[in-house]
């Protein structure tokens, strides 16, 4: 085997360990990742906006309404972070959240 064909299939086969080695610490989280960890928290309103940023100030970028749910991944001064389950992230204020099932209206 000439010595630049080793040398390229000891970097392949770095490429293919390394993530088990590491414990795929730099390997970006799935989203199952995120919703296996993260507790659930329900919409407690009609209609919650979610916002780019944690402040009224801040743009829609998408609305639960009440009953559904999202996964708690941050806090800042009475917002939440949340997880959507479409897989977009955004704040709302946590005074409209619940951490047990609310009813959906019908």
């Amino acid at each position: 085997m000439k010595r630049s064909n080793f040398f390229s299939c000891l970097f392949l086969l770095a490429i293919l360990i390394a993530p088990s080695l590491a414990g795929a610490a730099w390997w970006p989280k799935s989203k199952s990742y995120y919703t296996d960890k993260y507790q659930t928290v329900w919409v407690d309103v009609d209609a919650l906006n979610i916002r780019s940023c944690p402040d009224t100030h801040c743009r829609v970028e998408d609305v639960l309404y009440r009953g559904n749910t999202a996964k708690l991944i941050g806090e800042k001064g009475g917002w939440y972070k949340l997880l959507l389950s479409n897989g977009n992230k955004g704040w709302a204020s946590a005074d409209y959240l619940s951490s047990r099932p609310v009813a959906k209206h019908n």
